[in-house]
């Protein structure tokens, strides 16, 4: 009997190894992005809120995520009711591991010489393998043009539901880099 259930159980592990990427955490694809944000202006202090709902939903495109490994890009599209359209900000590298994520851009410079960087880290939620809901918090701070207003930092949280690629809008849909 002992020597049935070692041979079973060596069997299940044996099994278990050889399809790990088959529980490997499934993320790629568009997702719905309610956001509630601060943005704080370096120059004048003053911060305001953005909120993400409704029709000023943003959108997010997540491609080559792998689990324990570097993988990315991902595309943000976020509302802007300044400018009346999404501003794209694109995260060229994902970590995943220990079911969390965390999206981000190394801090660099512009072409002028102006620092910025963006960090998401997100906690999925749903099935093991395939969440299909995240929440988290979004940083990026961006100093454009050393005491102008077009430096601030913007932070806050993020509740990401997986969407259909058929109810993405089609401004969006035509920002979209796909290989």
């Amino acid at each position: 009997m002992r020597k049935k259930i070692f041979t079973s159980l060596v069997v299940a592990i044996g099994i278990m190894i050889c399809f790990t990427d088959a529980y490997a955490i499934d993320i790629d694809g568009w997702w719905t992005v309610r956001t509630n944000l601060q943005q704080g202006d370096f120059v004048t202090g003053e911060w305001t809120t953005l909120y993400g709902t409704g029709k000023k939903v943003s959108y997010m495109y997540i491609l080559d995520a792998h689990e324990s490994a570097y993988g990315g890009p991902v595309w943000l599209y976020l509302w802007s009711d300044l400018d009346n359209k999404y501003l794209e900000e694109i995260y060229p590298i994902i970590y995943i591991k220990n079911n969390v994520i965390v999206f981000f851009g190394p801090t660099g410079q512009d072409a002028d010489g102006n620092y910025w960087g963006n960090t998401i880290v997100l906690r999925p939620s749903g099935s093991i393998s395939r969440p299909n809901v995240m929440k988290g918090f979004y940083t990026i701070y961006d100093m454009e043009n050393i005491g102008t207003p077009d430096q601030f930092v913007r932070m806050g949280t993020l509740d990401l539901n997986r969407v259909e690629p058929k109810n993405v809008p089609k401004d969006v849909k035509d920002m979209q880099i796909t290989d």
